[in-house]
Formats: C-alpha cells, structure tokens, sequence
C-alpha cells in the first residue's frame, strides 16, 4: 500500500509539472486527464477502511480552428472494509 501511494504521487508530479503550449488550430490534437487516489482508515469499536482510485483520460480534434470534439472517460474504483471488535 505504500509503494503504491509513492508510486502515484510521484506520477501525480510528473504530470502536474509537464508543460504543453495551446495550438487551438485546425487538426490538432488536444490531450489531458487526471489522476486521483485516496484512502481512509479510523479505529475504534469498528474499524474502517476506505481507498478510491480514480482516472479520467480525455482526448479532442479541432475540427476547425478554436473549435474541438473530443471524449472524456471517467474509470474509477472502491473498496471499503469493516472489521466490528466485540469483547471477549
């Protein structure tokens, strides 16, 4: 689990410090996305866990200039867990 956390957050780096310049002209190509990851865990009488992965690539064609078509895709998963501790 936190290989996996240090693995995205340097990913999440990397993207966030890559810059592109805006060619808003016809035929070209418009490309981004996101990146999201979390996690919660609390104790107590019951304990909780929680983590969301979430990524949403997006992609456009100017058809003319100024103008793009393009899709956007959101993928995301859950998972949670619930452990009661009941006295002895």
């Amino acid at each position: 689990n936190q290989i996996m956390k240090k693995v995205l957050f340097i990913t999440a780096i990397v993207l966030a410090s890559l810059t592109s310049f805006a060619q808003t002209s016809k035929s070209s190509w418009l490309v981004g996305g996101s990146l999201g990851f979390s996690s919660t865990k609390q104790d107590g009488s019951q304990k909780t866990s929680s983590s969301n992965v979430e990524f949403s690539p997006k992609a456009g064609y100017f058809v003319v200039n100024n103008i793009a078509l393009g899709l956007d895709l959101e993928l995301s998963t859950s998972t949670s867990g619930l452990n009661s501790s009941s006295p002895l």
